[in-house]
């Protein structure tokens, strides 16, 4: 049985560039991954609010919080980010902190060119953004072989569930190391037990 950790520092998983959209250059370099589609303009060229909904972010509704006082609208990124933003704090309520909930089995051995999937059940409200890393750092070929989907679960419940699964395709050298999930909710965060992957000879 073969073991090996390479650690990837070159990028950030829960930041992602601006990009040049309807040829307006961003006026940010970069956005947080769970502002993405949340109804908030954060690149400053509208392009982290494009190519919405995403298949890996779960939702129950849309990318706005009704304040239910009066008619104010805030956007999902607003909500339990410690700061009241509703006239009588409604988007500061009913916050629940995300918790991870993984599976007994954190060793996964695997042939190259098998296939492993990763399973993570997140809680919490706001709805969670769930994402995937590799030896902390991102997933060497996300939508490519290793592929990411979450569905929402329990939507009227007081904390909606997440579950999220980790697909990787056709296994190499150097898939091989330690995978997380990680859940991104208002101001909040939480972090998965270790899932070791190993190539066997």
């Amino acid at each position: 049985m073969v073991f090996s950790v390479t650690f990837t520092d070159a990028c950030d998983p829960i930041s992602k560039q601006c990009e040049y959209y309807q040829n307006r250059a961003p006026i940010k370099k970069t956005y947080m991954i769970h502002w993405e589609c949340d109804g908030e303009d954060d690149c400053g060229n509208g392009f982290d609010e494009v190519k919405c909904p995403d298949p890996t972010v779960a939702r129950c509704d849309g990318t706005m919080f009704n304040c239910g006082s009066g008619n104010r609208r805030i956007p999902l990124a607003y909500v339990c980010d410690k700061d009241q933003d509703c006239p009588y704090g409604e988007d500061e309520r009913n916050c629940a902190v995300p918790t991870i909930q993984t599976s007994e089995v954190y060793r996964y051995p695997v042939r190259q060119a098998g296939q492993v999937v990763l399973t993570c059940r997140v809680f919490g409200l706001p709805v969670p953004r769930v994402i995937w890393r590799f030896n902390w750092g991102c997933l060497p070929d996300e939508g490519g072989r290793f592929r990411v989907t979450s569905t929402v679960q329990n939507c009227d419940s007081p904390t909606p569930v997440v579950l999220s699964t980790l697909t990787i395709q056709n296994v190499r050298p150097g898939d091989d190391g330690i995978y997380n999930c990680e859940a991104l909710a208002g101001a909040h965060r939480a972090m998965s037990n270790d899932y070791f992957v190993m190539l066997e000879s």
